[in-house]
């Protein structure tokens, strides 16, 4: 195993830093609150949710709107379902709302508005509101925000028989700025096997907007009489980087057109494989946070390690820190990813003393050596808890 003493270091100083309380969710008993809406009115500015599995008719639904404070979302166990139907708003620069391993489904959308601070997406699953909405918005839909998907797959809402609902976006953004590492972003399909077709949705819709994507695929929703959606629409001086991404339209008649760019916009595509990161969901003391990194033979990987969110492009080429460079971030070299494609390392958590939880960020830094050029991989989090919890 490598790196206890730096892991010890860092959670030995987050006792200065704003960590919150943990709260159990459980919708059949048992937990702080079995309703997910009184959870997140009661939870206080950096809390943690730990939500087990709930499904059904009420099970884990979320209208309570998130203002101003921090808050931190974990799938305590494998299967959980949110039924998310949110504003997430008005977030500072230190502050951070973060989705760990959930299945967000039947009634999701989020809606990011005003947001100095990050939006996090990490293992999730994103389905739509099977109803439809007005065609303008997105399952996530973003206005002046920064958004971080790491491995989700997002899909916009279906047309909806006689509501006639029209399907929608997987993401739109109006000036903001989303990073996406792995997963698919999808548009909305607009078939239905009984009311006549709708077109198919755009995939990503970007307004005055950055994307950086990579190792995703991105596609516009499909229709089986009516056209295809557009994989991505860009607009008002956009700017789209693109790495191992294919952006396609959806199927229909005709055929829906990867791409629409206005003449202020540009898509950038990216030479290079991209990397990919995972860890963790959840972990308790005396547990094992394990990492693996996957990567280009050869390529030279550090790790950096950070209890706060970052967002900051790079000098070096167009990737995002996604990690807080402050102390008591720190970084680890591993080395060059072997022959196999794939590096993995272990860290024992240590006892957390009076903090009850860290919010523990993780981020893959790379040399490229076939293009001689350092990037800012993928992110993830992981939730150290207290083992009371």
């Amino acid at each position: 195993m490598r790196g206890w003493s730096c892991l010890g270091a860092i959670l030995l100083t987050t006792s200065a830093a704003a960590q919150g309380n943990v709260w159990t969710v459980d919708t059949a008993g048992g937990g702080d609150f079995s309703d997910l809406n009184t959870a997140v009115a009661t939870a206080g500015d950096g809390d943690v949710l730990l939500v087990k599995y709930g499904i059904g008719a009420t099970a884990n639904w979320l209208f309570q709107p998130i203002d101003g404070k921090s808050l931190t979302f974990v799938a305590d166990e494998p299967l959980v379902y949110l039924r998310p139907n949110i504003t997430i708003s008005n977030l500072a620069a230190n502050q951070h709302v973060t989705f760990r391993g959930f299945d967000l489904w039947y009634g999701t959308q989020l809606d990011l508005e005003n947001n100095a601070g990050t939006v996090w997406l990490d293992g999730c699953q994103v389905r739509a509101d099977l109803y439809g909405g007005s065609g303008s918005f997105g399952a996530i839909h973003a206005k002046s925000s920064q958004v971080v998907l790491q491995d989700c797959d997002v899909t916009g809402s279906i047309q909806y028989g006689f509501y006639a609902a029209p399907p929608t976006s997987a993401l739109v953004l109006e000036n903001s700025t989303a990073v996406v590492h792995g997963g698919s972003l999808r548009g909305g399909d607009g078939t239905d096997t009984i009311y006549p077709d709708l077109p198919g949705a755009t995939g990503v819709v970007l307004d005055d907007s950055t994307l950086y994507a990579t190792g995703t695929s991105i596609q516009g929703g499909s229709a089986n009489f009516e056209a295809g959606g557009t994989g991505l629409v860009a607009s008002a001086g956009s700017t789209v980087y693109l790495c191992s991404t294919p952006v396609t339209g959806g199927s229909g008649v005709p055929f829906g057109q990867p791409t629409s760019v206005d003449g202020s916009s540009s898509v950038i595509t990216l030479p290079g494989q991209p990397h990919t990161i995972a860890s963790n969901t959840v972990l308790r003391e005396g547990e094992t946070l394990d990492l693996t990194v996957s990567g280009s033979p050869g390529d030279l990987v550090w790790l950096l390690f950070s209890i706060a969110p970052g967002f900051a492009p790079s000098p070096f080429g167009p990737s995002v820190l996604l990690v807080d460079p402050t102390p008591p971030a720190w970084g680890s070299f591993l080395g060059p990813v072997p022959g196999g494609g794939s590096l993995g390392v272990s860290y024992p958590v240590p006892d957390l003393g009076s903090v009850p939880s860290v919010d523990f960020f993780v981020q893959d830094a790379y040399f490229d050596v076939a293009l001689g050029e350092l990037r800012f991989g993928p992110a993830a989090t992981t939730i150290l808890v207290d083992g009371i919890y």
